[in-house]
């Protein structure tokens, strides 16, 4: 009975004594002694690949569009920082997960990624205004500096470059990943036409009219597309929605009056259906035009209420 728990004892110490190297392997100095070696640079580039490639595919809409052109709608602040919050969030979400899984790891190298992961996970989280983004982004560029230090001394070792903060990074599962928030924020193919027919000098009213109407109708579809997905994915396509169609009640509303001053008012300015119509055009163009085919409002504004006071 002794000899055979001495025999099974001595058994168990030659296979603990086979495991434990291996099981360290990711941990240990390399041949030079010098830092770790090349296992443990390829274990932790499996640990960043996924984080990194879904942090790079959402990276880019941290930043508001440059919103350039006379008749390009610029008063759409709180539906642009609604997208890019959600960027920031899903990044932190993302890191956070790393963060832990870089935590258990048995590369060292991993583990001390852990940290800048950290950093990122803690400066993404709930932004609110643009200084947070900010901050986001700077989060994002110490991390990759990280990657870049430790793919420097993967070479090194003999071990491939981990993956760094860019497009290069990002994998097809990412591009899916992403591909619904960008769905979301828009614009999609039809608010894409409208857009383009905002601009044309060419277009009518009337043209604008049914670029809404199908936008609108895009847009539903979008927010249907979601019914099942996470809320604050919704609410991005929500707010956007709202935005739009306040550009279409604005144009629907310059439609109307500029209907009613070629037509009726034409000849009858003093009447006050027409001075309300004549205050009304005054109020919306200090608006500004919101499209091409508006600019002619200014002219039959002035041709047809002369009277009105400025």
């Amino acid at each position: 009975m002794v000899m055979h728990l001495r025999t099974k004892m001595g058994v168990s110490s030659l296979m603990l004594g086979l495991l434990l190297p291996a099981l360290g392997a990711c941990g240990e100095e390399g041949k030079d002694g010098k830092g770790p070696d090349k296992a443990a640079y390829e274990a932790a580039a499996t640990v960043m690949k996924e984080p990194v490639a879904m942090m790079s595919a959402f990276k880019p809409h941290l930043d508001l569009p440059k919103l350039e052109g006379e008749y390009t709608p610029k008063d759409n602040r709180n539906d642009l920082d609604t997208a890019s919050y959600y960027a920031a969030n899903a990044i932190r979400h993302v890191a956070n997960d790393a963060r832990q899984k870089a935590s258990r790891s048995d590369s060292v190298v991993a583990k001390e990624l852990a940290a800048p992961m950290t950093e990122v996970a803690k400066a993404c989280a709930t932004p609110d205004g643009k200084e947070d983004v900010d901050k986001c982004k700077a989060s994002l560029d110490a991390l990759d500096k990280a990657l870049a230090d430790a793919s420097t001394k993967a070479e090194a070792a003999g071990a491939a470059a981990l993956p760094r903060i860019g497009d290069a990074a990002i994998d097809d599962k990412a591009k899916e990943e992403v591909a619904l928030f960008i769905e979301a924020k828009g614009p999609n193919k039809g608010e894409k036409a409208l857009l383009d027919a905002m601009k044309d000098t060419g277009k009518t009213p009337k043209d604008l009219l049914d670029g809404c109407e199908a936008t609108m109708t895009e847009l539903d579809g979008v927010i249907m597309k979601l019914e099942r997905k996470p809320e604050d994915l919704k609410k991005v396509a929500i707010v956007h929605k709202e935005k739009v169609k306040s550009w279409c009640v604005r144009m629907k509303d310059m439609a109307t009056i500029l209907e009613a001053l070629e037509g009726p008012c034409a000849d009858k300015a003093d009447t006050d259906e027409c001075k309300q119509m004549c205050a009304k055009a005054r109020r919306r163009l200090s608006q500004g035009t919101v499209a091409a085919a508006f600019e002619k409002l200014k002219k039959v504004r002035k041709d047809v209420c002369e009277d009105e006071e400025e």
